[in-house]
């Protein structure tokens, strides 16, 4: 006998010649535990989990967390995943998929991460139940549209951006918090830097950086770093008598063929064709 009921709703698929499929949601559903429930998986898509009742530990990539009441946890493509709940504090929570053609990046652009995958609750976290139980309820009854799937995503996220932003402003990060990130990426050009690494260095999380940075220099972490390398790129390019492949590697891009593709498509040329290009 299972130690858990649940309900799983489908989404009607996307129509993808009218509906564009950045990002949707495919599934909702609702999980109740009789406690002592234990599971480990790996997901295919990246899957939200929020939490309603009882408390537990998730562990992802053998990190633990202790979930509980009101909080998020998320599970990204690909990484393995266990979770279990207690005989005194069963579970019971809502989970909902996304997908789409850029669903990873457009759900990390809100600042969750897998490196960052759980969220706190707050007060305000009744607003994100209540839209949930609202969208199983048209969901069963078939009250939706074929643009669904991907209004409800935007909605979701919308809500969860929220509770993110709220998340990182009750941290206070130092003043120099900015500029520090700012002295680490041009002091760092050359190593394969990422957001996630920034933020670890920097001992803060990824939207608590992204914030602050972009608030102080107007843009991301990683606009101000491709915005660097490709600098750095040019100036090598035409300046010294390196190889595409050693400017590559001098600016922090991983091979020379990937800086290539993304050389031609910020500047529409290959990186050959711009050092052979006259200047005007």
């Amino acid at each position: 006998m299972n130690n858990f009921t649940q309900e799983s709703y489908l989404i009607r698929s996307v129509r993808v010649d009218t509906v564009p499929t950045e990002i949707y949601v495919p599934s909702i559903g609702w999980f109740k535990s009789r406690g002592d429930f234990r599971w480990n998986t790996f997901s295919s898509q990246i899957a939200v989990h929020f939490i309603v009742a009882g408390s537990g530990v998730m562990v992802c990539n053998g990190v633990e967390y202790s979930v509980s009441q009101g909080d998020w946890f998320v599970f990204w493509p690909d990484k393995h995943i266990k979770y279990y709940d207690f005989p005194e504090t069963p579970w019971e929570y809502y989970w909902f998929y996304f997908d789409g053609d850029n669903a990873v990046d457009t759900f990390s652009a809100i600042g969750l991460s897998p490196e960052y995958p759980h969220l706190k609750s707050s007060p305000d976290s009744r607003l994100f139940l209540a839209a949930l139980r609202h969208a199983i309820t048209r969901i069963n009854h078939n009250r939706y549209s074929e643009f669904y799937p991907v209004s409800l995503a935007w909605q979701l996220l919308d809500l969860l951006s929220m509770e993110v932003n709220r998340s990182s402003s009750a941290i206070i990060p130092v003043p120099c918090l900015a500029e520090d990130c700012q002295r680490i990426i041009e002091n760092s050009l050359e190593q394969h830097l990422n957001v996630d690494e920034l933020a670890k260095r920097l001992q803060v999380n990824r939207s608590t950086l992204f914030r602050v940075f972009k608030q102080r220099f107007g843009m991301s972490p990683k606009s101000y770093i491709d915005k660097l390398r490709f600098e750095l790129a040019c100036k090598l390019l035409k300046k010294s008598s390196n190889t595409i492949k050693e400017v590559s590697y001098a600016c922090g891009f991983e091979g020379q063929h990937y800086f290539s593709l993304a050389f031609r498509k910020r500047f529409g040329m290959s990186p050959t064709q711009y050092r052979g290009k006259d200047e005007v």
